[in-house]
């Protein structure tokens, strides 16, 4: 497993934002299929521990939802939702070209395992990578309201944004 350090992760976010011409709230999903990678809701066993909420597999440029938590993925707008394909934007930008070539072994041979709560450093990475996709720090940082500020408001109030 190979460190990416922060500064590479938000650098990768931004050339897809510049490359596909992104804007705030853009559609995830289009820019799956930009990327030429396939979606599937799929029942997948949660294994391991904790919620397995999505996957990619890499040789197939495919990225699975599980069927079992739709209703927690689409909760709030979905928001959850967009941050697991975020992830797997994550590891296909970051990890897959190594798994392709046999220097990163994924988790089970295949596939790559969005788990919520995951210690794993390609997890933590793929974590980074999404919320320096949907939440770019340029833009995230025109918006936050002045300090001080507490409570959960202003939160939601930037999630929306």
């Amino acid at each position: 497993m190979t460190f990416i350090p922060r500064a590479r992760i938000d650098s990768l976010a931004s050339e897809l934002w510049q490359r596909h011409h992104l804007s705030p709230g853009f559609d995830i999903e289009r820019l799956l299929d930009d990327l030429g990678l396939d979606l599937l809701w799929e029942e997948v066993v949660d294994e391991g521990g904790g919620q397995l909420l999505g996957q990619l597999i890499p040789e197939q440029r495919l990225v699975i939802l599980n069927e079992r938590h739709r209703e927690v993925l689409e909760e709030k707008g979905g928001r959850l939702r967009r941050y697991t394909l975020g992830h797997e934007v994550g590891h296909w930008t970051l990890h897959a070209d190594a798994v392709r070539s046999g220097t990163l072994t994924l988790l089970d041979g295949e596939r790559t395992w969005c788990r919520n709560g995951s210690p794993d450093p390609i997890e933590r990475q793929a974590e980074m990578f999404s919320a320096s996709l949907l939440m770019p720090k340029e833009g995230l940082l025109k918006v936050l309201p002045k300090q001080p500020w507490c409570g959960w408001r202003p939160v939601y109030h930037l999630a929306d944004l």
